[in-house]
């Protein structure tokens, strides 16, 4: 365990797999840590409503939701009630994900659709098949998270007038 959250030591990069399990304590300068790293998977082992709370904390802060959908939670498809079953089922994601990249899969081409997006704006897990807010392929929690989408492409094109507060 490094001793700070400055990944350079560890020499983490592209080929890095990191999982973040801090148990709530140091979440958003680990996961920053992390982002900044770009790593091939950045996992959170933690509660929706943390999560939630953790993305809302790094927005305010300047990343984006591009940079936070890179965030996998939950990390593990399916989290046990022990912590030895949340340990193997996140190292069973990881090595599924490393086992795809191996042999080049890329998830465009993948034979399994994928069942969860992350809602670029709160990083909320939003079940596709259910979904009730999209704009294209992009899928929403929430009417709020949708608005704030459209306001913030509004912006970027330079189009606010459409925009209705």
């Amino acid at each position: 365990m490094l001793g700070h959250l400055e990944l350079e030591a560890a020499r983490v990069g592209a080929d890095s797999w990191v999982v973040v399990a801090t148990m709530g304590h140091y979440d958003e300068e680990a996961l920053e840590a992390a982002l900044r790293a770009a790593p091939a998977y950045i996992g959170l082992i933690a509660s929706r409503k943390r999560r939630n709370a953790v993305v809302q904390v790094l927005r305010r802060r300047g990343w984006t939701g591009d940079e936070l959908a890179t965030i996998v939670n939950p990390a593990g498809k399916m989290l046990g009630d022990s912590q030895e079953e949340i340990a193997l089922s996140v190292l069973a994601e990881i090595v599924a994900r490393r086992h795809r990249r191996k042999v080049g899969v890329t998830p465009s081409t993948e034979d399994v659709e994928p069942t969860f997006a992350t809602d670029p704006v709160c990083g909320m897990a939003v079940e596709i098949a259910t979904a009730l807010y999209r704009s294209g392929d992009v899928y929403f929690c929430g009417p709020g998270c949708l608005a704030a989408y459209d306001v913030e492409a509004a912006e970027a094109s330079g189009n606010t007038k459409s925009i209705v507060p």
